[in-house]
């Protein structure tokens, strides 16, 4: 009497097995068809992909794809990334949304002073996710590094972030013009430490970054340094809506936008506001890049042009100009600015050395200057007062 019923609930209940089975391997070979879509296209652009054995997984809940020691290399053999396994995750029933994981050690080789230059990147905790349309085009990949550590034995570097967070977003419909979006890009890093003999009188430690970038204009694909020049010959920009740095005692607070000129180096400008700036010029008299004498008038001069933020922190707003690959704030040059990508074939350039230890009291000459800093000069656009 009761076992043809228990026999039907049996059965419906194998029909649903059998079923969610089958989906579940419909899903599978989507995830596995989509990623191997990814791959294809990159080699269509020209890159050189390779990767060991992959290992499907995860049911019934999850579908995994494991892919050990993955390779990338750019067109060009320029820029290299390697590491010990990826594994994409997805749920059957939301087959748009990966889960990414970056297992073990990755080796990222890219062109420094124009030679090539190994950097070796752990974390205790990378994973990130991507979104994909329902035809396997990528539409946002972001990746979250925990505690990360990043070394290169060639530049006797090394430096690392608490958390360093990225997100890449992509247009439904690939850009046509200067003014279409080409991508947006989110970054920011907490608690990140720079390499001791690259830090600099405002210290090691960078308390916080966060910045968004909108790139725009058409970019195809290829090799980096062609891309460049063909999105910067279509007027392609990059506009930054901000840019928020704590270091050391200094606040940047800036927005702006930049292109490339003919070399490839930055050039634009932006409108930044900077706190803490007292704490910042006495820094560099510290570690005599300044004589004591211009630190007090640097000082008293700024302090005359600052403002009080809502914060209660005095500012001082100042431009920041690249141009003639030079970094500018208000006139005074402050950096060197080198192409984004440098010539091929360009003859390496020797490490720097460390910064020098601060001069004996008394006049700074300019040979006392570290060999890494440059004199200041001044813009070719600041007024002479003639």
């Amino acid at each position: 009497m009761f076992r043809r019923p228990l026999i039907v609930a049996f059965g419906f209940l194998l029909l649903i097995v059998g079923g969610y089975s089958i989906y579940w391997w419909v899903a599978a070979d989507q995830a596995e068809r989509a990623v191997e879509r990814w791959i294809d296209d990159w080699r269509k652009a020209g890159y050189t992909v390779d990767s060991g054995d992959q290992h499907l997984g995860g049911f019934p809940s999850l579908v995994t794809l494991d892919i050990d020691t993955p390779r990338l290399t750019d067109p060009e053999g320029v820029w290299h990334w390697s590491g010990e396994r990826i594994r994409f995750e997805v749920r059957p029933w939301a087959p748009t949304d990966y889960r990414l994981e970056l297992f073990g050690a990755n080796q990222v080789t890219a062109p420094i002073d124009g030679r090539p230059t190994d950097f070796t990147l752990r974390a205790a905790r990378a994973v990130g996710g991507a979104e994909v349309s329902l035809a396997g085009l990528l539409r946002r990949i972001s990746l979250t590094f925990d505690d990360l550590v990043i070394d290169s034995r060639t530049l006797d570097l090394n430096a690392g972030a608490a958390r360093l967070v990225a997100t890449l977003d992509l247009p439904a419909t690939p850009p046509q013009s200067a003014d279409d979006l080409s991508a947006e890009l989110m970054l920011t890093g907490d608690d990140m430490r720079l390499p001791e003999r690259h830090a600099g009188p405002l210290g090691q430690e960078v308390k916080w970054l966060s910045t968004r970038l909108i790139m725009r204009g058409p970019m195809p694909q290829a090799g980096l340094r062609q891309s460049l020049q063909v999105w910067r010959d279509a007027g392609g920009r990059l506009e930054t809506p901000w840019l928020r740095i704590g270091w050391g005692p200094l606040g940047l607070d800036a927005e702006g936008g930049l292109s490339l000129d003919q070399d490839l180096r930055p050039q634009g400008l932006y409108q930044a506001r900077i706190s803490g700036f007292e704490g910042a010029i006495q820094r560099f008299s510290d570690a005599g890049m300044i004589d004591p004498t211009a630190a007090r008038l640097l000082a008293g001069g700024a302090r005359l042009f600052a403002q009080s933020g809502s914060d209660g922190r005095d500012f001082i707003q100042m431009p920041l100009k690249a141009e003639n690959g030079g970094l500018f704030l208000g006139p005074i040059r402050i950096a060197r600015l080198a192409p984004v990508v440098p010539e091929p074939g360009r003859p390496a350039a020797a490490v720097p050395p460390p910064i020098a230890p601060a001069p004996p009291p008394g006049a700074v000459e300019s040979e006392d200057l570290p060999a890494i800093l440059e004199p200041p000069t001044v813009s070719p656009d600041f007024p002479s007062g003639d």
